[in-house]
């Protein structure tokens, strides 16, 4: 088997994300597009804390968020149903703008709600997709004849 190196025509990443050097030595760099709404899940006061000290310090909005943690915001912050309503727009108006090859560089909150919006999964199992951290997956459009595009997750090495 042999890799096949693309050469993207957009390359759009999170704000914060490790985007650069995705392309071979001596190869042109795209343009990187930052989009802020690829940004993480906002974790508003749970921001660097680890599960325990947020448990330890916000107990009851703790078993709050553990009873619903798709629709439950964290304090300050947002839920994964906030950050689909932000991420799946954003993601298909790159989509739509990108060309024929185009690189999105997220983090695995915003993969994860991608994988679960285009494997048809309800968010509610959005833990259910195992990814790894700098997983790469591969989603392939396809533009339906009304100028909708339809999205496949590929089966990744």
């Amino acid at each position: 088997m042999t890799a096949e190196i693309i050469s993207w025509g957009a390359l759009g990443a999170a704000p914060h994300s490790q985007a650069g050097g995705c392309e071979p030595p001596g190869r042109r760099t795209p343009h990187i597009r930052v989009n802020a709404q690829l940004r993480e899940i906002d974790a508003g006061l749970w921001e660097w804390l680890t599960s325990e000290e947020a448990r330890a310090r916000y107990p009851e909005e703790y078993e709050a968020r553990e009873q619903d943690v798709t629709g439950h915001p964290f304090p300050g912050g947002e839920s994964f149903r906030d950050l689909r309503r932000r991420v799946i727009p954003a993601f298909m108006r790159i989509v739509e703008e990108g060309g024929e090859n185009v690189l999105v560089v997220a983090h695995l909150g915003v993969n994860r709600v991608l994988l679960s919006e285009f494997l048809g999964l309800p968010l509610e199992e959005i833990f259910s997709i195992k990814r790894s951290y700098a997983q790469m997956d591969l989603l392939v459009a396809s533009e339906l004849s009304d100028g909708r595009h339809r999205i496949e997750v590929m089966p990744t090495l």
